[in-house]
């Protein structure tokens, strides 16, 4: 058994459109707005600067940096065989 972290890391670009203590409303790159729910902790880039949801406002250019780290187990078998082919 070899265990194994899968990383996914997603950016988004995006413009803040709403911002809530729990969650943001941002308009992406393509016009679509979509809201994500913030968690404890999470910063945002702004220029450069980590913000807090609670420091970012209607108008800024925002990164979020999402990292998920997955466990995957595996399970590697190794079969032997001996003898002799037939003739």
């Amino acid at each position: 058994v070899t265990p194994v972290v899968n990383r996914t890391t997603t950016i988004t670009k995006g413009t803040v459109y709403w911002a809530a203590p729990k969650s943001v409303i941002v308009t992406l790159e393509n016009n679509e707005n979509k809201q994500y729910e913030v968690p404890p902790g999470f910063m945002f880039d702004v220029e450069g600067k980590k913000l807090s949801v609670l420091e970012i406002r209607t108008g800024m250019k925002v990164t979020g940096t999402k990292i998920v780290e997955e466990p995957v187990t595996v399970i590697t078998h190794d079969v032997v065989v001996t003898g002799t082919a037939p003739k």
